[in-house]
């Protein structure tokens, strides 16, 4: 009985913790006509501070957004600031914050982990289709205390770019 209880248990973790890039939200908002989006959140890394990064697409009220959650940052980013991307073959773009994110209980949590330190969700629009044209190798958050460079792995950088494919479609529709 144990044996089946401890297999039991880690059949159940692995499920929880695969991480399959989908589509979270997809509904249309009628009240002021644009589709309401969301894929999942793909989790880049926790450094050694225990800070955790992770990114998704959402779309809202017309705009479109790549997403970063930050969690155990207590800074803020200002409206405005570039959110630069480092592509595999060195070629940079940027992306513009789109309102300022200050730091807050929870708001850099993805999931119940986290929900009370600092963090920050930051919204940043531009030419989201970058995405589509290469693999990430880093991400660079500007600050209003100086940057963070966030290193991204081939096997995180493939799952940005199926997010962003999956997002693409899903706006398609």
């Amino acid at each position: 009985m144990k044996k089946f209880l401890t297999l039991l248990l880690a059949v159940c973790f692995i499920c929880v913790s695969a991480s399959a890039q989908k589509i979270k939200k997809s509904e249309y908002d009628k009240f002021n006509k644009t589709k309401h989006i969301e894929t999942s959140w793909v989790g880049l890394k926790s450094d050694l501070t225990g800070r955790d990064y992770n990114v998704s697409f959402y779309s809202f009220g017309g705009k479109d957004f790549f997403r970063i959650k930050i969690n155990k940052c207590p800074t803020a980013i200002a409206e405005g600031t570039n959110i630069t991307i480092l592509m595999e073959n060195d070629d940079t773009y940027n992306l513009k914050v789109y309102e300022d994110a200050i730091a807050a209980p929870g708001k850099g949590a993805t999931k119940l982990f986290g929900a009370a330190l600092p963090g920050v969700d930051i919204f940043a629009v531009g030419d989201l289709a970058i995405f589509d044209k290469g693999l990430v190798a880093g991400i660079r958050v500007n600050t209003i205390d100086g940057y963070w460079d966030v290193d991204v792995s081939d096997k995180k950088a493939k799952e940005i770019q199926k997010a962003y494919q999956l997002f693409a479609e899903e706006l398609a529709k």
